[in-house]
C-alpha cells in the first residue's frame, strides 16, 4: 500500500472588510439604540411634572405651638401649596411618603 496524502481543503482568508465591518456595525447599532433610549428618557422626564414635598408639621410649628400661630401658618402653607400647584408642581405631604430625596422638600 502506498502512503497517500490526504489533501487538505484550501482555507480562504477572512476578508478584512468582514473583520472590520461586523464590529463597526455593532458599534453603530449600539450608538443608535443609546441615542434613541436617551431621547425617550428625556421626553418622559420633560412631560412629568416636578414634585414638591411639604413637611407639614415643621411648617405649621415653625413659629411656635400657639394655636393662633399654627392657624396663621396653616393659611400660609395652603397658599404656598396653591402657588406651587399653579406653577406645575405636584404637592405632597411628607407624612404620605416613606422616602424621598431632600432636594424635593420645601424648606421652612
Amino acid at each position: 500500500m502506498s502512503d497517500a496524502t490526504i489533501a487538505q481543503p484550501a482555507t480562504k482568508p477572512i476578508p478584512y472588510g468582514l473583520l472590520l465591518g461586523v464590529p463597526l456595525a455593532a458599534v453603530v447599532l449600539l450608538g443608535a439604540w443609546s441615542y434613541r433610549t436617551t431621547s425617550q428618557l428625556e421626553h418622559a422626564l420633560a412631560v412629568r411634572p416636578p414634585i414638591a414635598v411639604v413637611p407639614l408639621e415643621q411648617l405649621l410649628t415653625a413659629h411656635g405651638q400657639d394655636q393662633s400661630n399654627v392657624e396663621q401658618q396653616a393659611v400660609r402653607v395652603r397658599a404656598l401649596a396653591q402657588r406651587l400647584k399653579d406653577n406645575g408642581y405636584i404637592v405632597i405631604d411628607d407624612r404620605s411618603l416613606y422616602a424621598y430625596p431632600r432636594a424635593v422638600e420645601v424648606r421652612p
